[in-house]
């Protein structure tokens, strides 16, 4: 009687732990995080609500796709002499790390997107550059998936470097967060001397500066 009360407690325990589980799952418990300290990578997942998206480059159609369960928004479409596939930078589509999506509680998902610089034949001080753009989406309930700001975060034609970036590796660079804002440190960005550091703008439309003390 007994080793049948044991048997059938384990099981609770067992059921119990597997719905835990699965819940913190769709609760977004189990999105994926940055790598150790700053230096930061994307992902395909991001999380809000309770829901997973998906976000990925369509190499055939060159373009920039959402996908929630079945349903799919094209979010970008790049010509096809600016793909990023042909300099290596596709590597660089896709979500922030859960742990830099500040602006979740208001419906809104970062990510990143980028394009090649230069359209030509690949010649020339850019002929493999990329240019990279932080993006907000923003996710209402039974409304597509809209693009609401992008801001230009990485460029070979204006010299604008994230720190600690690295192609091969896929590390974008250096992202946190500063008083509940996303931040990025850069290695070089134009007119502005040292390794500067800033912050998204409230109306997540451009870059905020800190200035030096």
């Amino acid at each position: 009687m007994r080793t049948l009360i044991q048997t059938v407690l384990l099981l609770l325990i067992v059921i119990t732990t597997n719905a835990l589980a699965a819940d913190a799952a769709v609760a977004g418990l189990g999105c994926k995080d940055q790598r150790a300290g700053d230096k930061v990578s994307v992902f395909d997942e991001g999380c809000l609500n309770g829901l997973n998206y998906r976000i990925y480059y369509n190499k055939k159609t060159t373009s920039i796709v959402v996908k929630n369960k079945n349903k799919e928004v094209t979010l970008q479409k790049i010509p096809k002499r600016y793909d990023p596939v042909i300099v290596g930078a596709d590597t660089f589509i896709g979500f922030l790390p859960d742990k830099l999506q500040v602006y979740k509680d208001i419906g809104i998902l970062a990510y990143i997107s980028s394009i090649r610089t230069s359209g030509g034949d690949g010649k020339g001080q850019c002929g493999a550059g990329a240019e990279i753009f932080l993006n907000f989406l923003n996710i209402q309930h039974r409304m597509a998936p809209k693009v609401l700001s992008k801001i230009l975060i990485g460029s070979c034609s204006e010299s604008i470097e994230i720190m600690d970036q690295d192609l091969s590796s896929g590390i974008l660079g250096r992202l946190f967060v500063i008083d509940k804002k996303l931040s990025l440190q850069f290695m070089n960005y134009p007119e502005i001397e040292g390794y500067p550091t800033a912050s998204i703008s409230t109306d997540l439309k451009h870059l905020e500066f800190k200035s030096e003390r």
